[in-house]
C-alpha cells in the first residue's frame, strides 16, 4: 500500500485509466494452518534431499536436481515402474526418466504429485498421453501392465493426488483458476484495499505458476542467469589447480547433440539476487487474463487443433474413436512431428518487441532497499482520546535482545586473590578448550580424565556416557557412596583474569550480577581532524547503552533521544581521544628523556609536535543493518547530481552500493552488495574417506564450512568488510604473501544513502 501510495504521489495517475494485477504468493494464500504445515514440511524436505544425496553418492550417481528428484521418487514408488510393473535397479538408474502423468502439453502442473519415474523407452512412447489413457489403449510395444493389474498397483502402491492422476480419465478444465483462493482473508484485504484506488473490477488476480511460464517463455529468466552469472563465473576462483586454473566450471555454453545451444550455471536460483522480485513483479503487470485462460485451456487447445488440422495433418479417425484417440494411435514417429507443428504454433508472444532490452538496462540500474532494523521506537499512550496529543506519554519499543540470556558472577581466584567473572554452563556443550577453565580442581581432573575415554565431548557427556561418568564418581571420605550427579558446572569466564571483559554489570546497585551485552545499536563513522588532516575513526554503540540513555531521555521529556544517544557516545570518543593522545605524548616524552642519539631524538620530537590537542570531532553518519552505503572509486567524485534521471548513471552506481548487515566487536563493519539475496553455498565433491580425514583433524570441534562448501565469501561466511570480487578471493586463496593485494575496507571511505520508496536516491 505504501508503494501504491508513493507511485501516486510521484506520477499522479489517474486511476480510472488502471488496472492492478496481484500475484498470489504461494503462502499467502494459504491459511496460518497451512503455511505451518508448509514450512515444517520444507524443513523434512531439506533433511529428505540431504539424505538422498548421501544415497546417491554411495551408489556413485552424480548429484544434482534432477537426479535428486528422480531418487526421491525411485524410493517413493517402492523401486517399482507404474507402468510396467517392473522393478527398478540403481545400476540402470540413468536410464529412467522422469515423466508427467498428465503431460505438460496438455495440463498446466509441474508438481511432484504429477511425476513418476519410469523405462526411458515407455516414457518416449506414452508421449503426451496421460497415463490412464496410454494404459487403457495396451498398444505397447513394450511389456506394460494389463489395466486390471495397472489399477490394483496404484490403489496398493499410491495415495492422495498422484493416486488420482495416476487413474485421471478426463484432464480437468481450469486448473490455475481452481488453486485461487480468493476467499483467504489476504486476498479479500488486498483487493478491497486496492479496489479503493482503481475500482474492484479492475484487481485482477495471478499465481506464481503463470509468472514462472511466462517469466521463462519471454526471455526474462535466460536474462537474469546472465546478469547473475558473474557471481557464479567467480566460484572457480576457489578450486584451482596447481597450475591457477579452474577445476571445474561453473558457467558453461554448448551446443547439444540435436544442435540446439545449451547454456548452464552450476547452482543457479534466482534467489541468490533480490532482484527477482522486480523481474516478478513486471511479468505479473503485464500478464493479460488472456494468458492464464489459454493456459487453462492446454487440453482443449490440443483437440481444437487436431480438428482445425485434421486434414493438414493427415489424420483418420474411426468410427469407435475420437480425435484424441485417432491421435494417440499414431506412430510414435509421426505424433511427435504432428506435437512439433502445433507447439510452434502456440506461442506466448512478448509484450512487445524490445522487453528483454529495457528490463536489462532498469535492472542493471536498480539499487534494492530493504527497511533499516532500527531496534529501538517510540509509542505514544492512547488510552484516553481525549488527551491531546502534545500530553501524550512516549514510551520506548524494544525490538531486540538487551543481553543474552545467561549470567555471570564474581568468584574469588585462590591464585590470584582477586574477584573473577565466572559462568555456570551444562555439562553436555563443554568443549575441550573449556576443561581447563573449569574451577573446582577435581571436578576438573574428573572431567578430563573420563572424556578421554570416548571419540567425543558429545559421546562422554550426553546420553549414556553421562550416566556412566555420575555411577563412577564415588566420594574420597565415604568410598561406597556416589557424590551428588554432575550436569552443570561453573568455568571462569575468560582465561586471563586481566583480559579486557565484554561484560556489562546487569544493575547498578548489584556489581557481582553481569551479562554479555546483546545487539548493536548504531555503528558510528566519526571524523577527526586536527592540524595533520583529517581521518575517519569508528565506534559502536549498544542496544544496551542506548536504551539506558532513551529511557533517561524520555524521562527528561526529551524525544530526540537518538541524539542524545550520539551525544553521549561523541563524549566517550573525545574523552578517549584526548588521553590516548597524553599517554602517547608521556612514552614519546620518556623515550625522549632517555635518547642520546641526536637523529633519533629529531624523529621524537617530530612524533611529538605532531600531537594535536586542538582536534575537532564530527559524526559523518551512522549505520544500522540493511541501511545503504557508495562506496566512490574516487575521493572526489560526485555522482548524485541529476542521478535519479539518467539510467547510466544510475547504473554505475548500482555497481558499487552495499548493504550494512552487522558489526563486530573490532568496530568493523561488514556489508554485501545490496542485490545479494542469498550466500551461494556450495558442498565440494568430498568422498567419505576425505570427510573422516578431515574429521580426525579438527578432533571434536566441528567441520568448518569452509572446508566443507565453497562459500562466496570463504572464511568470512556471509558477508565481508572488503568488496567481494576477484582481489577478494584471491588474497583469501592465495599463500604467496607478495601477491597479495592491500584491500580498503569500505568504511573508510563510503557515503551512506537515503532512498525512498520507489528507489529514488540522494545522500544521506
Amino acid at each position: 500500500m505504501q508503494v501504491v501510495k508513493a507511485i501516486w504521489k510521484q506520477y499522479k495517475f489517474n486511476p480510472d485509466e488502471l488496472e492492478i494485477r496481484v500475484e498470489l504468493a504461494r503462502d499467502l494464500k494459504n491459511s496460518a494452518a497451512e503455511r505451518d504445515k508448509i514450512f515444517k514440511g520444507q524443513i523434512r524436505n531439506k533433511k529428505t534431499n540431504d539424505m538422498v544425496k548421501e544415497k546417491l553418492e554411495e551408489a556413485e550417481i552424480l548429484v544434482t536436481d534432477e537426479n535428486i528428484l528422480k531418487y526421491k521418487l525411485y524410493e517413493q514408488q517402492n523401486f517399482v515402474s507404474p507402468y510396467s510393473g517392473e522393478i527398478m535397479a540403481v545400476s540402470s538408474f540413468n536410464s529412467y526418466e522422469i515423466d508427467h502423468i498428465i503431460p505438460k502439453s496438455r495440463y498446466f502442473d509441474d508438481s511432484f504429485s504429477n511425476k513418476v519415474l519410469v523405462e526411458g523407452n515407455l516414457n518416449n512412447e506414452k508421449s503426451n498421453r496421460t497415463a490412464w489413457e496410454y494404459i487403457m489403449q495396451q498398444n505397447s510395444k513394450h511389456s506394460i501392465l494389463t489395466v486390471e493389474n495397472y489399477v490394483k498397483h496404484i490403489n496398493d502402491n499410491f495415495f492422495g493426488k498422484k493416486n488420482k492422476n495416476l487413474l485421471l480419465e478426463k484432464i480437468p478444465t481450469n486448473p490455475v483458476e481452481r488453486q485461487l483462493k480468493n476467499t483467504q482473508y489476504i486476498t479479500v484485504a488486498i483487493k478491497n484495499e486496492l479496489a479503493k484506488v482503481v475500482g474492484s473490477d479492475n484487481v485482477k488476480t495471478s499465481t506464481g505458476e503463470v509468472t514462472d511460464f511466462l517469466r521463462s517463455r519471454w526471455g526474462l529468466k535466460k536474462l537474469f542467469m546472465e546478469l547473475t552469472e558473474s557471481r557464479f563465473k567467480q566460484m572457480e576462483l576457489w578450486d584451482l589447480d596447481e597450475n591457477g586454473n579452474p577445476k571445474s566450471e561453473w558457467v558453461k555454453r554448448y551446443v547439444d547433440k540435436n544442435g540446439g545451444n545449451k547454456y548452464e550455471i552450476k547452482n543457479w536460483s534466482k534467489r541468490y539476487d533480490h532482484r527477482h522480485h522486480a523481474i516478478d513483479a513486471l511479468v505479473v503487470a503485464l500478464t493479460e487474463q488472456s494468458h492464464i485462460q489459454r493456459l487453462n485451456n492446454l487440453n482443449k487447445y490440443l483437440q481444437d487443433e487436431l480438428t482445425n488440422r485434421k486434414e493438414e495433418f493427415k489424420l483418420e479417425v474411426k468410427e469407435d474413436e475420437n480425435i484424441l484417440e485417432a491421435f494417440f494411435n499414431l506412430e510414435e514417429k509421426r505424433r511427435g512431428e504432428i506435437q512439433k507443428q502445433i507447439e510452434s504454433s502456440r506461442h506466448f508472444d512478448k509484450p512487445f518487441e524490445d522487453l528483454v532490452k529495457q528490463a536489462k538496462a532498469h535492472l542493471e540500474a536498480m539499487t534494492v532497499s530493504i527497511k533499516p532494523k532500527d531496534k529501538l521506537g517510540i509509542s505514544k499512550d492512547k488510552f484516553d482520546v481525549n488527551t491531546p496529543k502534545k500530553d501524550l506519554k512516549s514510551q520506548l519499543k524494544i525490538r531486540a535482545g538487551l543481553h543474552q540470556e545467561t549470567n555471570y558472577g564474581k568468584t574469588m581466584d585462590s591464585k590470584t586473590g582477586s574477584l573473577r567473572d565466572t559462568k555456570t554452563v551444562s555439562i553436555s556443550i563443554l568443549k575441550p578448550k573449556d576443561i581447563s577453565q573449569i574451577i573446582d580442581e577435581v571436578l576438573k581432573e574428573e572431567i578430563d580424565t573420563h572424556r578421554k575415554k570416548y571419540d567425543s565431548m558429545k559421546e562422554a557427556f550426553t546420553g549414556e556416557g553421562l550416566k556412566v561418568f555420575n555411577e563412577n564418581r564415588f566420594q574420597t571420605k565415604k568410598p561406597t557412596e556416589l557424590k551428588p550427579p554432575v550436569y552443570k558446572v561453573k568455568i571462569w569466564y575468560s582465561t586471563k583474569e586481566d583480559e579486557e571483559s565484554t561484560l556489562q554489570r546487569l544493575y547498578d546497585k548489584n556489581e557481582k550480577l553481569s551479562v554479555v551485552t546483546g545487539d548493536n545499536y548504531l555503528f558510528l563513522v566519526v571524523e577527526k581532524e586536527d592540524k595533520n588532516g583529517k581521518e575517519r575513526i569508528f565506534d559502536i554503540i549498544s542496544l544496551y547503552d542506548s536504551a539506558d540513555i532513551a529511557k533517561r531521555s524520555l524521562k527528561d521529556k526529551k524525544d530526540n533521544y537518538k541524539q542524545c544517544i550520539i551525544s553521549k557516545k561523541l563524549e566517550l570518543i573525545k574523552g578517549q581521544l584526548k588521553k590516548e593522545l597524553e599517554n602517547a605524548r608521556k612514552e614519546l616524552g620518556d623515550k625522549l628523556s632517555k635518547e642520546k642519539n641526536k637523529k633519533k631524538k629529531e624523529d621524537l620530537e617530530i612524533k611529538i609536535n605532531q600531537l594535536d590537542d586542538n582536534f575537532k570531532v564530527t559524526l559523518l553518519f551512522t549505520l544500522q543493518q540493511n541501511e545503504l552505503v557508495y562506496l566512490p572509486e574516487k575521493s572526489d567524485e560526485d555522482i548524485f547530481s541529476g542521478l535519479n534521471n539518467n539510467i547510466e548513471t544510475k547504473k554505475k552506481l548500482a555497481n558499487r552500493v552495499y548493504k550494512a548487515v552487522k558489526f563486530d566487536k573490532s568496530k568493523t563493519a561488514h556489508f554485501v552488495p545490496h542485490n545479494y539475496a542469498n550466500v551461494i553455498s556450495v558442498a565440494k565433491d568430498l568422498s567419505k574417506t576425505q570427510k573422516d580425514e578431515l574429521q580426525k583433524q579438527y578432533g571434536d570441534k566441528k567441520i568448518p564450512k569452509k572446508d566443507l562448501n565453497f562459500v562466496e565469501y570463504g572464511s568470512y561466511r556471509d558477508c565481508s568488510p572488503y568488496p567481494v570480487g576477484e582481489a577478494f578471493i584471491k588474497n583469501l586463496t592465495t599463500t604467496n604473501k607478495k601477491q597479495k593485494q592491500e584491500l580498503k575496507k569500505i568504511q573508510e571511505a563510503c557515503i551512506k544513502l537515503k532512498i525512498d520508496w520507489l528507489g529514488n536516491i540522494s545522500k544521506a
